[in-house]
Formats: C-alpha cells, sequence, structure tokens
C-alpha cells in the first residue's frame, strides 16, 4: 500500500510539473508543454519517470489539434479540444501582393466548441488572394495554420510551425508562411526547448543551402530567436536538429520566399 501511494503522489507532481511548464513563445502565446521539472520529481525512476512526464504532457493539452481545409470557396476549421474550454478562431491576412504584413485580422469566431465552416467571405464579399493564417486559441495555447487564397479558393500550405509535442523540443515556429517580397520581410526562426541539447538549424532552397547556423548547446527554459534575409523566391525549408541525452530530435518547417 505504501508502494501504491507513492505512486500516486509521483503521478500527481509530475502532471502538476507539466502544466506549470507550459512555454511561453512570443508575447502571450503559449505553444509546446516541457518536462525538465516533471523529471526531477520524486518518486518517478527511469524509464517510468519519462512515460510519466510525457503522458502528463500531452494530457496538459488544450487543443490536441488544429487544421484548415479548403472546403468549396471557404474553409473548414476543424480542431480537438482536451479540455472544456472554448476554442476561439480568428482568420489573419499575411500579405498583399508581394508584401508581407502583420496581424490584420479578416474574421473572428468566438466561444466555439466544434469544427466549423467559413464561406471565405467577410460582409457579403469574398476575400481576395494572398495568404493567410488561421489562429485556434484556447486560453494561452495557440496553433497556428497556414493557407494561401489564389483564384477565388484556398489551397494548404505547409507548416510554419511545429505541432504540440513532449518530446524536449517544446516549440519551434517561423515568423510567418511567407517572407521577402517587396518590404525584404525576413525570415524568423523561433524555438524553445524542454531539455538541455545541442542545436543545429539548417536552411534549404532545394538543395542549395542558404545558410547552416553553428551548433550551439542550448539551455531550456529560454526562447531562441534566429533572422535572415535570404535572397530567394519560392519554397525555402528550415530544418531544427537537437541531440539530448542520446537521442536525436529533428523538425523541419517550410516558408516561401516572395
Amino acid at each position: 500500500m505504501p508502494g501504491l501511494l507513492r505512486r500516486i503522489v509521483a503521478l500527481a507532481l509530475v502532471a502538476l510539473a507539466a502544466a506549470a511548464s507550459l512555454s511561453v513563445l512570443g508575447g502571450t502565446d503559449v505553444v509546446g508543454g516541457g518536462c525538465q521539472d516533471a523529471l526531477a520529481a520524486p518518486g518517478a525512476q527511469g524509464v517510468e519517470r519519462r512515460l510519466d512526464c510525457r503522458t502528463a504532457c500531452t494530457a496538459s493539452a488544450r487543443l490536441r489539434s488544429a487544421t484548415a481545409r479548403p472546403a468549396g470557396r471557404g474553409l473548414r476549421l476543424n480542431f480537438r479540444r482536451g479540455s472544456r474550454r472554448l476554442v476561439r478562431v480568428d482568420v489573419y491576412r499575411l500579405t498583399r501582393g508581394r508584401r508581407v504584413v502583420r496581424n490584420r485580422r479578416v474574421v473572428s469566431f468566438g466561444r466555439r466548441g466544434r469544427s466549423f465552416s467559413w464561406s471565405g467571405r467577410v460582409r457579403g464579399r469574398p476575400v481576395r488572394s494572398g495568404y493567410f493564417e488561421a489562429r485556434f486559441r484556447s486560453g494561452r495555447e495557440v496553433r497556428r495554420v497556414a493557407v494561401r487564397r489564389r483564384a477565388g479558393r484556398f489551397v494548404r500550405l505547409p507548416a510554419f510551425e511545429r505541432a504540440r509535442a513532449c518530446d524536449g523540443l517544446s516549440a519551434l515556429r517561423l515568423g510567418g508562411p511567407a517572407f521577402g517580397g517587396k518590404g525584404r520581410q525576413p525570415l524568423g526562426i523561433v524555438y524553445r526547448l524542454s531539455q538541455p541539447a545541442r542545436v543545429t538549424v539548417v536552411v534549404k532552397r532545394g538543395r542549395r543551402t542558404i545558410k547552416r547556423f553553428k551548433a550551439r548547446r542550448r539551455s531550456p527554459g529560454k526562447t531562441y530567436r534566429l533572422r535572415l534575409r535570404p535572397r530567394v523566391r519560392g519554397n525555402v525549408r528550415v530544418t531544427l536538429t537537437a541531440r539530448l541525452n542520446g537521442r536525436t530530435v529533428r523538425s523541419r518547417l517550410v516558408a516561401r520566399g516572395l
């Protein structure tokens, strides 16, 4: 019986630590989760500690998933909740012609409990062509999904933000799905760790390497930001490789140079 009690206490401590380790990434937007505190919780040993930590981290997500899929001339905005908290969805315009713009909200849907469809129209008029972001928010947890409108219809774009994961790389996203253009908007890269790691970031256009950032030892709990202004047009791949505790975590995101 004492062993069972210690087990229950250890799990409770793990869950509290994982919930408390939500990471701030850019203003008040929170993404990802962390396990560095949970791994140190007393009573949880070896592999058991890591499994308990990952379970608690996953269970603490308020948004299990979020997607924006073309539906006719509009969008189907899908999400799965991890709590009873309702979800707010905002759609932002990110480009106007070949110029990158910021935080131009097009439409907002508040207090939604289930997935829904948007016609792609605002005040009866269809939105114009360009790059857009559907932003799902539950409390302080945020998910971002990019789409492009072209010839009166939306098309899906590659991810510019990594989905929530409990593997040591708690957050990774680009400044947006598009960069460059007339204002030469830089390509921003932001990441955060929940465990110490040696991190390498490589930026490529096709087979050509545009930039390879020097591998550096990074600490958990800090937000790291990189910027560059590549003179390229077309899709650019950003690959982050984190080596931590004998494991390798690799994630790839895509943005388009205008």
